[in-house]
């Protein structure tokens, strides 16, 4: 290491010190003594070949541990988050050699944060079970060469450490190599503290090395049998990827005395011992907290036009495929969508666009970096990188000021910055034309001015890219390692990036080394991080396909001062995320990767109890509600008349007003924080037909938010917080008695005393800063067919819209050259909208006599499944038992107008409008009559009056409707009107709607 650091660890970190202690203390009572081993054994085993560990025992020790950590977090202040399983989970089956027929093992679980230590923790584990217990034999499993080499890293590293704290114990690691079969032997015979590091894919198949004989090991055993002998501990580090049958029969295979997970993502957490969630990270800064930058094109800047953009070639499911971005007709209004093709598919068929028609791609050319298509366009990655210039440009120097900015903060405190880049192609950085390299070092030469540290460097000295060169090819990059075919290969190719990487991390730490910015391509997908990474831009040609949670895992960890000290401030451990898309969009994706490898509350089931209502048929079968349907039913006839000349007429001075504005093409950049939130149900007491449950909220910052409520069945979990989620949890039944009390919900999760049901939640984004627009690079964009595409796009005849054109400003006719698609979506948009107000003002409805009266009975069924809406139980004379409502307003109104404050008697019957009954009216406006019909007695007292009566929640300004609702109102009054039937727009109490005129 060129500046002769290395990183100093702290060995009292109490989330470090509670995942040691909650492996270690499950052999609580387990002594070196107890494993009755004789020093003149050929093979040193954790246990003799022949024994095995009591499984209540180790039950008992395990729940000991989970009073033990959730002890801890109530005196926090937490949730009491951990369960006991009533018997320990096992791993049991065959194995690949087939000797025994049956193996079985216990598997626990440590689910850690990305950056958090996960390595340290289980090294420090070894060790200490090592000194405690007496266990010497552990055998770490691995993913990946990344992750191979990191944790080889990460045991140099920390030897110095726990040299001084174990007393400088003989700990090895041999590191499993086919070439070097003979570790094996001597990882089993050592009696010291070994470690075997091997890759899964070494020993998942029969034909791998280590299950054939060789004469380089002496005597009759094969390399696997020396490893099962030593009955090792199994450390599998990034568990969530060995959960293949395959990959769980090579671990039987290994004939462990018990196997541990680590991973911050597991999928199954088998008997989990120790979880340091996402949010606790955050809330206790134990890993960096997250801004994002987010840029993005606007007004057609960064989109493909009329001809597809190719972003990438690559292998996926073994087949050659190109990824390609296109423009999308939804409707006549443009969007932008990415494909993956492969030859013989048609990209007219795929966007229904009409521009791309005869686009069928004929060839995908790998070497060349290009797709051509029947029509003999050809299109090359070139061109996904001409798209989004402008981007990249924003994009690089967002994250060189922040970059300069900081390091000019951090300096004096020794504390050297780096920031990292991720490309989609090598050749954007390293090729014969890198756009990326350019764009960088002109932004760094313009930002450097006058700063202290920076101003006297070259561009090119700052700046490296870390890319895995193709063995034999002078000057030639692998861009995706799935494309090699040769595993050894892609191996040795692997190998070669890390050996630069991931062993001079330190160097990079260093003012000495004026590297500062890192660009990278796969060969920084996982595996790799570094502690003084602020700053993570995203430069990929298309949104990257790598989970945003694995890309910003590069950059979580504490930082470190040139001393190798852990810098702990918050205020300095601020990692920004420069992405290429929307600060809302990046943040919404990201939380949603949490929330998924979280614990989700599950989807409400379609049978959920309180999801079926029942019909009244008495009230079914009665007069009231016969005439009730059959004035309610009565059809009409609905008569549009559009006068074409009044139309253009509107829509040219709608269009040639100034407020009417067409975006320009810019670059638009939103910034924010990211954060997220643990929700966790915790079941207190039970009094006959009632539950008191607490919840509570802990998110990345500030104390825990807790609430408690006495709830019965039938009431949801949103009436003690309002917390997303918590309204799919409707409590179906209580029970169980005072001295197990039970409560199940009609989603199926079950909720037991000291058994807390905890979830992810997102709780929406943050922003910080307010948006900011930069001009793009000038340039005219090319021009597609505006009068097909905006008659397409508003059902008008080409010869209406070329009226509508022509009568523009010339002014107006010019902007469509600056912005082409900007231009069109405006004119489609507000040509609907003036439509759509030309139809409602000359609307007319007649009554038809020509078709049948409907029957009700398939409107109006007599079991009726409503799963996720909310229900309100019917008063007098309601046609079901229960009445959906879409707000509270409506259940404002059957509580109050319906059955409280009218006289007895005076309403007949009710029932709420049924989806599936359309009104006809212009489809710009929307059929869908809302609200109760309902039979009311006349004043004379002699006949049923049917009404209707649509309830919306009043403003409380009482302002209007907005002009779509407005005019969905207004033609479901002269249809009713037509049919004789009074309809009026109220609020939940029963008066005129103040939005109304």
């Amino acid at each position: 290491m060129g500046t002769g650091m290395r990183f100093k660890f702290d060995g009292n970190q109490p989330h470090q010190r509670e995942a040691v202690d909650s492996v270690v203390n499950l052999f609580h009572g387990f002594t070196p003594d107890a494993l009755g081993l004789s020093s003149r054994q050929e093979i040193v085993p954790n246990l003799p070949v022949d024994a095995s560990l009591n499984e209540a025992w180790l039950w008992s020790n395990y729940a000991r541990v989970i009073a033990t950590n959730n002890e801890t977090r109530r005196s926090a202040g937490l949730p009491q988050d951990y369960s006991v399983n009533a018997a320990l989970e096992m791993e049991e089956g065959d194995t690949i050699t087939g000797k025994p027929a049956k193996v079985r093992f216990p598997v626990f679980t440590v689910e850690m944060e990305t950056g958090t230590g996960k390595t340290y923790v289980y090294l420090r584990t070894i060790h200490e079970l090592r000194k405690r217990h007496g266990f010497r034999k552990f055998v770490v499993v691995v993913p990946s060469i990344a992750i191979h080499e990191g944790m080889i890293k990460a045991f140099d590293q920390t030897k110095a450490h726990f040299d001084a704290i174990f007393g400088n114990e003989a700990t090895g690691l041999k590191v499993y190599d086919g070439q070097h079969i003979t570790r094996v032997r001597s990882f089993a015979q050592s009696p010291f503290t070994e470690i075997l590091l091997v890759t899964i894919d070494s020993f998942n198949k029969a034909t791998n090395v280590i299950y054939k004989p060789t004469d380089r090991l002496q005597g009759d055993r094969l390399p696997i049998e020396y490893i099962q002998e030593t009955q090792p501990i199994l450390i599998l580090d990034e568990s969530q990827n060995f959960q293949s049958e395959l990959s769980r029969r090579a671990l039987r295979t290994l004939h462990p005395l018990l196997a541990i997970n680590y991973s911050a993502t597991p999928v199954k957490r088998y008997n989990l011992v120790y979880r340091l969630s996402p949010v606790d990270a955050f809330r206790h800064n134990l890993v960096k907290k997250i801004k994002v930058l987010g840029v993005t094109g606007q007004g057609g800047i960064g989109e493909p036009g009329d001809v597809p953009v190719l972003d990438a070639i690559d292998a996926f499911d073994g087949v050659l495929s190109a990824r390609v971005r296109a423009r999308v007709d939804a409707g006549g209004t443009m969007t932008t969508s990415s494909f993956r093709v492969r030859k013989g598919d048609d990209l007219h068929a795929l966007t229904r666009n009409d521009a791309l028609a005869g686009y069928i791609v004929e060839e995908i050319d790998a070497a060349r970096g290009t797709v051509r298509f029947e029509n003999q366009v050809e299109i090359s990655t070139a061109s996904g990188v001409a798209a989004k210039v402008d981007v990249f440009r924003v994009q690089i120097e967002e994250a060189i000021k922040f970059h300069i900015e900081t390091q000019r903060a951090l300096r004096p405190r020794r504390i050297k910055v780096l920031s990292l880049f991720f490309i989609d192609k090598v050749a954007n950085y390293a090729g014969d034309k890198p756009v990326i390299k350019a764009l960088f070092e002109q932004a760094f030469d313009r930002l450097k001015i006058g700063d202290e540290y920076f101003a006297t460097m070259k561009a090119s000295e700052v700046h490296a890219g870390y890319f895995a060169k193709k063995t034999g090819d002078a000057g030639g990059f692998i861009d995706s390692f799935e494309m090699i075919k040769d595993k050894k290969k892609k191996s040795d190719a692997e190998k070669a990036a890390f050996e630069l990487i991931m062993k001079d991390k330190e160097r990079l730490l260093g003012f000495e080394e004026k590297t500062a910015f890192i660009f990278a391509h796969s060969a920084l997908r996982e595996g790799w991080d570094n502690p003084n990474v602020f700053c993570i831009c995203t430069l990929n040609t298309s949104t990257s396909e790598t989970r945003k949670r694995q890309e910003i895992g590069r950059g979580l960890r504490i930082a470190r001062d040139v001393d190798g000290e852990l810098v702990k401030d918050d205020g300095v451990n601020i990692l920004l995320v420069v992405a290429n898309e929307s600060y809302e969009d990046y943040v919404n994706t990201l939380q949603r990767e949490y929330v998924d490898a979280g614990d989700l509350p599950p989807p409400p089931p379609s049978d959920a109890r309180h999801g079926k209502i029942h019909r009244n048929d008495a009230v079914f079968h009665g007069d009231a509600f016969r005439l009730l349907w059959s004035a309610f039913q009565r059809p009409t006839e609905c008569v549009l008349r559009i006068d074409t000349p009044v139309l253009v007429s509107e829509c040219t001075r709608r269009l040639n007003q100034a407020a009417i504005a067409i975006p320009g093409a810019s670059i638009m950049v939103t910034g924010g924080v990211f954060a997220i939130a643990t929700c966790t149900i915790v079941l207190l007491d039970v009094d006959k037909h009632r539950a008191r449950i607490e919840v509570c909220l802990t998110g990345t910052s500030g104390e825990p938010l807790m609430a408690a409520s006495w709830l019965e069945p039938g009431e949801s979990l949103d009436r003690v917080a309002s917390i997303v989620g918590l309204k799919r949890y409707v409590i179906s039944t209580i029970g169980g008695g005072v001295a197990s009390p039970l409560v199940r919900f009609t989603n199926g999760v079950q909720l037991e005393r000291g058994k807390p049901h905890a979830f992810t939640v997102d709780p929406g984004t943050q922003r910080e800063q307010a948006e900011r627009r930069l001009a793009a690079s000038p340039g005219v964009q090319p021009v597609p067919n505006l009068i097909e595409r905006v008659a397409r796009g508003t059902g008008l005849t080409r010869a209406t819209i070329h009226a509508i054109y022509n009568g523009l400003r010339a002014e107006m006719k010019a902007r469509l050259f600056s912005n082409p698609e900007g231009f069109i979506s405006v004119l489609i948009s507000e040509i609907q909208d003036q439509i759509a107000s030309h139809v409602t003002e000359r609307v007319v409805y007649i009554p038809a006599t020509a078709r049948a009266p409907l029957d009700p009975a398939p409107f109006f069924p007599p079991v009726l499944d409503v799963p996720q809406r909310d229900l309100v139980i019917g008063t007098a004379g309601a046609l079901y038992d229960q009445v959906p409502v879409d707000s509270r307003a409506e259940r404002d109104f059957i509580t109050n107008v319906l059955g409280g404050s009218v006289q007895a008697g005076d309403i007949l019957c009710y029932f709420k409008i049924p989806a599936s009954f359309l009104i006809h009216v212009p489809g710009s406006i929307g059929n869908q009559p809302r609200g109760f019909c309902i039979a009311r007695m006349a004043a004379d007292g002699i006949a049923p009056l049917p009404i209707v009566r649509e309830v919306l929640a009043s403003r409380a300004d009482g302002t209007r409707l907005d002009k779509r609702e407005a005019r969905r109102v207004a033609c479901m009054a002269r249809h009713f009107k037509a049919i004789g039937v009074d309809y009026r727009v109220v609020d939940g109490a029963g008066k005129e709607h103040p939005g109304m005129e």
